[in-house]
Formats: C-alpha cells, sequence, structure tokens
C-alpha cells in the first residue's frame, strides 16, 4: 500500500539477507517512512527494487507473479482486478481487525492465501512463497477466481463492500 507495511519489508528484507529468495526478483513498494532503511538493507542494485511508492500500482502488479500484501478493502479490489495471487498478512491492529475478515473472505474465494503477522518469521513466509511460486497450477487458479471475483456483479469493490455490510449486520458473509 501507499503507507508501506514494516513487518512485510522487514521480511522481505530478512528473507534476502538469509538467502531465502532464491532466484525471486522483488518490487518492494515500501512507504515514504521506511524507504530508507529498506533501501540502505538492500542496496541499490541488490535482489529487490526498492521504491517509497508508485503512483502507476498497474506497472507493479503487471510486472509480478505473487503480491505479498495487507487486506484492506482497496487493494484486494486492485489485486483480483489484476488476477494477482496473494499471500495476505492482514494488519493486526486495524478497526474490529477487519483485515483479518477481508482476508478470510478473499482467501476462501480461492484469491490468496492468509498469513498472520504474530509470529510470522521470514523463513515461514518464503517457504509459503517459494511454494506458491513453483507450483503453476495453483497460480493459475488463483488466477482464475480472482477474475471470477472482479466480475461478480460488474465489480469486485460492490461485491467486497456488500459481504462487509453483511458481516457488519451480524449476517453471514
Amino acid at each position: 500500500g501507499s503507507q508501506g507495511a514494516r513487518c512485510i519489508n522487514d521480511l522481505a528484507m530478512a528473507g534476502i539477507e538469509k538467502g531465502l529468495a532464491g532466484g525471486a526478483r522483488l518490487i518492494v513498494q515500501t512507504g515514504a517512512a521506511d524507504y530508507g532503511r529498506v533501501l540502505a538493507r538492500v542496496g541499490a542494485g541488490g535482489a529487490a527494487a526498492v521504491l517509497p511508492f508508485h503512483n502507476r500500482v498497474s506497472v507493479l502488479y503487471s510486472a509480478a507473479d505473487v503480491a505479498v500484501a495487507r487486506a484492506g478493502a482497496m487493494s484486494l479490489t486492485e489485486l483480483s482486478y489484476f488476477g494477482l495471487p496473494s499471500i495476505l498478512v492482514p494488519y493486526p491492529y486495524a478497526a474490529d481487525d477487519h483485515q483479518t475478515a477481508n482476508a478470510e473472505e478473499y482467501c476462501r474465494e480461492g484469491c490468496g492465501m492468509t498469513m498472520r503477522q504474530g509470529g510470522l518469521s521470514a523463513e515461514d513466509l518464503w517457504r509459503r512463497l517459494r511454494s506458491l511460486l513453483a507450483d503453476p497450477g495453483a497460480l493459475s487458479g488463483m488466477r482464475a477466481a480472482c477474475a471470477r471475483l472482479a466480475s461478480v456483479n460488474g465489480s469486485a469493490a460492490r461485491l467486497i463492500a456488500e459481504r462487509l455490510l453483511r458481516l457488519r449486520e451480524g449476517g453471514a458473509p
């Protein structure tokens, strides 16, 4: 997201430093506050392209095979629109833990998988990421699920909003 996520930045950098990335090339959108720190850790021209923010997120999504992201409603809408399989790490301090609810619904649709921030290690994240990248069938299935979600009722944003409203009102998603 535009503000970045320090936890995800740290997991990405730890994976690079520990050699967990293998041949994976990363694009890390750090957010402005974390940009200098992450760039200093990775170095220019390293295993990751480090950006504070990119105004044309479509370029980043189009270049990616998998996203590791928070689970805000707008992020999920963008990920489904671009058909990008994802590993979601919901922000645990979001109001009413809504990002976890978002992630669970999104993953129930088959678009990605969720990993909780609490106790998450770089080894756990990178193991899951490498496994996903090595499974073209799983990636293809997630892309197809994203396409279905993006086209339901003509708008993924509408679908997510309707389901969140039903959840808020105590109904079933």
